[in-house]
Parts: C-alpha cells; structure tokens; sequence
C-alpha cells in the first residue's frame, strides 16, 4: 500500500513537472498574443464607452435648473464645486466649476448648508443649492 502510494505521489510529480516546463509552439504564443490583444481592445472600447455615458450623464445633469454641488473649502466664489449625482449623492470629480461660471450661466445661490461638526477652516464642507434665475 505503501508503494502505490509513493508511486502516485511520484507520478503527479513527473505530471506536474513535465506540465510546467513544456515548451510552447509558435503557434500557441501567436493565439495568446492575439487574445490578449483582443481583450486589451475589448477593455479600450468599454472604458471609451463608459466614458462617453459618464459624460452624457453630467450633460444631462447640467442641463437642469435645480443643481446640488459639493465643496471640500467653501471660502470664496472662485473655490471649486463638484456637481452632485441625484440619486446615490456621489460627487463626480469630472463636473467641476465654480460659483462664478455658475452667475455666468444664470444661477443664483439658493442655499449653502456646512457639513461636518468642527469649527475648523479644514473641515469646512459645503452643500451648494444654486437654481436659475
């Protein structure tokens, strides 16, 4: 018993050994060169496309007359906003403007709520409210 053990356990060995060290042909690098080339463009036209819906869902949300904005330092009109998503509030890095370009285009400062407990200039978080005039 003890034999026909060692000479399984010998024979995966070999299996294993002869598995891993086996040379490929020019063709097998050739087929994985090209499917990992396939992927690599598959991968390219998804994130182009998830880019291009990304951008036609801040357009659309600009194109609103009610819009919510973050701030991480509410200080001036010039201090960066991010555009706010509706539904899972998600604040899109990609939408950022300030409240001066937002006069510009006819909004007005409806409301500004802080967020955050401390008193400190660095946690000085903002909820922008801006509707059209």
């Amino acid at each position: 018993m003890k034999n026909v053990i060692w000479l399984v356990i010998i024979g995966y060995g070999i299996y294993y050994f002869i598995k891993k060290n086996k040379k490929e042909t020019p063709e097998e690098i050739e087929a994985q060169r090209l499917l990992q080339e396939e992927r690599e463009s598959n991968e390219r036209g998804r994130l182009i496309e998830l880019q291009k819906e990304r951008e036609s869902f801040i357009k659309s949300l600009e194109d609103k007359n009610e819009r919510f904005y973050f701030s991480y330092s509410f200080v001036s009109e010039n201090s960066p906003l991010y555009l706010i998503h509706g539904v899972n509030n998600e604040v899109i890095s990609e939408s950022k403007t300030t409240l001066k370009e937002l006069y510009a285009k006819g909004f007005c400062l409806f409301q500004a709520d802080k967020t955050g407990k401390s008193a400190q200039m660095n946690d000085f978080n903002f909820l922008i409210h801006v509707k059209t005039t």
